[in-house]
């Protein structure tokens, strides 16, 4: 009976035994000791690897920053440029509207000189069968001084 009892005492002290030493293990480690052996590098392994996601996450970071400035700058440039062209384009709308009132001017003027488009077809028409009619007049003109020319060289 003694043997049971100081057996069961001894199991008993075994067992917090391995709980206290479980305890330690996860406090040092981080993990315990059973998971320890799938995971490898234990508590400071993981503080080093949380460290090492920290100071890669601060260096993308930083990159990320310096690429949002580069990209402010010349966000700045573009709406620079943006803001020129449109100034450009409305010194040319006003421009266009000018000289659209200008010709507007010159058609009213042209107009009240009596021109048409009918009528300058009709000139048009009318230059074209002149020049055909001085054509032929040319035409007609050299003929006859060639044949007198002509007859004049051959008679004997």
């Amino acid at each position: 009976m003694k043997f049971a009892k100081i057996k069961e005492s001894h199991t008993t002290f075994e067992s917090k035994l391995n709980a206290d030493e479980e305890l330690l293990q996860t406090l040092l480690t981080g993990l315990s000791s059973n998971t320890a052996k799938n995971k490898g590098g234990g508590y400071m392994g993981q503080l080093a690897d949380a460290k090492s996601k920290i100071a890669q996450g601060s260096a993308e970071e930083e990159q990320a920053k310096v690429k949002l400035g580069m990209q402010q700058k010349e966000l700045s440039a573009l709406e620079a440029r943006l803001k020129a062209h449109a100034k450009d384009a409305g010194d040319n709308v006003k421009r266009v509207d000018n000289l659209i009132r200008v010709v507007k001017e010159f058609e009213r003027k042209v107009e009240g000189c009596g021109w048409s488009v009918e009528k300058e077809r009709e000139l048009e028409k009318a230059l074209k069968g002149s020049r055909e009619e001085v054509k032929l007049l040319v035409e007609v003109l050299f003929s006859q001084r060639y044949n007198d020319h002509r007859s004049n060289c051959f008679q004997f």
